[in-house]
């Protein structure tokens, strides 16, 4: 820390220390090349400078062996507790050297400016000691005494909370230099800002991060240990040029003397080096030798931008190269720079926590379309609320928007408000769309799916992938779409009976001979009586499709969906019925090449059809119907030969003495199949083990798998999510 007013240095400031006449004092020294006329020595009258309280030398006791905590840029840092019981840091400049006169002048002076300040986002200087009065047989020289902070510096934190956004972090910084530079007494320079000075304090705002600066001015301290060849425990000059403004580097190529060198503008350059070290997660010049670094800074280089940052977009990476301008004149002032961090904080929470982006919301909120543009790495999905394409002037801003984000992912929700036509100005300016979504988000009879289709189909050649929630499915009059990826959640409404969806559903099939994935979800006849007669359908060629996901409201009607599809190659399906009853799953003959399957209850299933399916390799169901499968099935220990990943949906109603999923893996692994993989639903587990405590020892891996239902937006993987167990998890379950 640097005060740049010479009447508010120590002296002047302290009223204490009298200029003899012969010589100035202080910065007045300094500036006439001539010697301090004070003594530098640690005795009474350095702490006589400080309050009463700030003399700590009383409660201290450092053992430096037992209690070194960090041994940072500048100095080495003990972790220690006073007498009195609180937790501090004791920070040693020259731990046993005999300091220079000049370091020990800068450290009391650095001491005597960082006591007078009180901000959040500072650490507080909590007090001074004599290092030679602390710790046996220590040199004489002046320790700074601060809290102990726990949870670290600003990197390692990001580094083990990597969900923390760190755009706010940043906001701290900036409002802790922004009080160094208005400091009441005069400008205080900062000088030594980088990711290892900010550190992360958790315990002020309800357990919340706040960045808080400290080792202010002590880049001077070490600079004065080098000129008197005292070593100090810093990596030294080569590691700072890393972050440090071309005219500190070099002061005689910007016309500048050392002491000149420093201002509130290199604090600006040094800022924003720092910024691109907590976004980027490395130093500046990362991967690069300090020999290599010293050279470009020298040079006047800057680093190279980040291609796989987040954090700096186009935008923010036009301000930190201002901030790097050779003319410091020209470098942005801090309200610039908080008023870009404010800008990202009010976005973030779109573009970070939600899948979609709502453009609309973003721009009536103030944000330009050039600042979306510039963020446009981070724009991978959008929605539209279709009441909000009704407004010409937002379709005027989108006109120049959306072209140049290049939308491949669009969902319309809400659709029950405006005509499906309002729809079309946005499809226009989408070519590229891939993935289209039609939420209505509540049941309607006043909508349908047919007119967005038509629309895309005209304006969106590429389109793959179609998800419809909650849109009545009549498809009469599409044309051919050269789909992949289907996914329908069926409007349920007393304007269409089972048989008209499901006619529906197999003209869309008819429609879609590109399909490769289907997920469809039809409770119609859980909601009212069962299925009505349903009349025999031709199943539509679906040579391309392998995954069918079906949640069905009753067998019957499970059934007829999957004739629907028997004229495939599937080698994954998994379904569910609401109620749980029994299933005609013949249809299963049509697909030896299986290899995933989750079934729902096998009560009543004719167990034959899974002779057919010798090629399975992944198997989810509940733990009663596995078993009673097994009990029906000749040998059937060695049914499915393949099967090498076992999933268990339920443990309920299954009991100990029912049979064994233990013995059942034992044989397996005797008859030389063994099964690779045991997950169980993360719904299930505790139950699971309670009615299964005999695994201890079967070979197999074992974890928690989470499901996917394919309703979950862009997410196009209907893979569950695993997780085997670790090794405390397998000891706390008994294997």
């Amino acid at each position: 820390m640097e005060v740049s007013n010479t009447s508010s240095c120590v002296s002047c400031s302290a009223r204490k220390w009298r200029c003899n006449g012969a010589h100035p004092v202080c910065a007045g020294c300094q500036q006439q090349q001539v010697p301090c006329c004070y003594d530098w020595s640690l005795d009474k009258g350095i702490f006589e400078l400080f309050p009463t309280w700030s003399n700590l030398n009383w409660t201290l006791n450092l053992e430096r062996r037992a209690q070194q905590a960090a041994n940072g840029g500048f100095a080495r840092v003990y972790r220690t507790h006073t007498k009195t019981g609180h937790l501090v840091a004791v920070k040693v400049f020259f731990d046993h050297k005999r300091p220079p006169a000049r370091a020990l002048e800068l450290s009391v002076r650095e001491a005597f400016t960082w006591h007078r300040l009180q901000h959040p986002n500072i650490v507080p200087l909590l007090g001074i000691a004599d290092y030679a009065k602390i710790c046996p047989g220590g040199f004489p020289q002046l320790c700074l005494v601060s809290p102990w902070i726990p949870d670290g510096n600003i990197m390692d934190y990001l580094k083990a909370n990597p969900s923390v956004s760190p755009l706010r972090l940043l906001v701290h910084i900036v409002d802790a230099v922004a009080y160094l530079h208005s400091f009441r007494y005069g400008s205080i320079i900062h000088g030594d800002l980088k990711g290892n000075n900010i550190l992360i304090d958790c315990r002020m705002f309800d357990g919340s991060p706040t960045a808080r600066l400290i080792d202010f001015g002590l880049s001077q301290i070490q600079e004065a240990g080098m000129a008197d060849e005292v070593g100090t425990t810093s990596s030294g000059f080569n590691g700072n040029a890393r972050w440090m403004a071309f005219e500190r580097i070099r002061p005689e190529r910007y016309g500048l003397r050392q002491s000149e060198s420093k201002s509130t503008k290199s604090d600006i350059f040094e800022l924003a080096r720092t910024f691109f070290e907590i976004l980027t997660g490395g130093p500046p010049f990362h991967g690069k030798s300090d020999f290599s670094a010293v050279t470009e800074a020298y040079q006047g280089s800057n680093p190279e931008r980040s291609t796989v940052c987040p954090w700096i977009d186009d935008d923010r990476w036009k301000l930190m190269l201002k901030c790097w301008s050779p003319d410091r004149e020209a470098r942005p002032s801090l309200q610039a720079i908080r008023q870009d961090l404010d800008d990202s904080i009010w976005l973030d929470p779109f573009l970070r926590e939600r899948e979609y982006v709502d453009l609309g919301f973003i721009l009536r909120g103030g944000t330009t379309p050039r600042r979306l543009v510039a963020l446009r790495e981070r724009i991978t999905a959008v929605e539209f609320p279709l009441y909000t394409v009704d407004d010409d002037s937002l379709i005027h801003e989108l006109e120049g928007l959306l072209p140049q984000l290049d939308i491949h992912v669009l969902r319309f929700c809400d659709l029950r408000r405006t005509p499906p036509e309002k729809g079309e100005a946005i499809l226009k300016l989408t070519p590229s769309l891939q993935h289209l979504e039609l939420d209505a988000r509540s049941l309607s009879r006043a909508i349908d799916c047919a007119p967005f289709l038509d629309m895309a189909h005209r304006h969106a050649p590429h389109l793959t992938t179609l998800i419809l929630r909650n849109v009545p499915t009549t498809f009469g009059g599409l044309s051919s779409l050269l789909l992949r990826n289907l996914e329908v959640r069926m409007n349920v409404n007393q304007s269409q009976s089972t048989a008209q969806r499901v006619l529906a559903f197999c003209q869309l099939l008819e429609r879609t001979p590109s399909l490769e994935r289907l997920v469809l979800q039809d409770w119609g006849a859980h909601h009212g009586a069962e299925a009505s007669y349903l009349p025999a359908l031709p199943s539509p060629q679906l040579l391309r499709l392998r995954c069918f996901h079906l949640d069905a409201g009753n067998a019957m009607l499970a059934s007829e969906y999957l004739v629907l599809v028997s004229r495939s190659n599937l080698t994954e399906l998994s379904f569910k019925i609401l109620p749980y009853r029994s299933l005609n799953i013949d249809p299963l003959r049509a697909w030896p090449q299986l290899k995933v399957l989750g079934l729902p209850s096998m009560r009543g299933i004719n167990a034959g059809v899974f002779n057919t399916v010798t090629a399975l390799e992944d198997l989810e169901c509940d733990t009663e119907d596995f078993l009673d499968l097994l009990s029906v099935v000749p040998r059937g220990t060695t049914i499915f030969p393949g099967l090498h990943t076992l999933r268990i949906r339920s443990a309920a109603g299954w009991w100990p003495g029912d049979g064994s999923i233990a013995r059942f893996l034992r044989a397996r692994d005797d008859a030389g199949i063994p099964l690779q993989r045991l997950l169980v639903h993360e719904d299930a587990v505790t139950r699971f083990f309670e009615v299964e405590p005999d695994l201890g020892g079967v070979n197999v891996q074992i974890g928690r798998y989470r499901p996917r239902d394919g309703f979950e937006g862009v997410t196009a993987a209907l893979e569950p999510v695993d997780d085997l167990f670790s090794e405390a998890e397998l000891r706390k379950y008994g294997l």
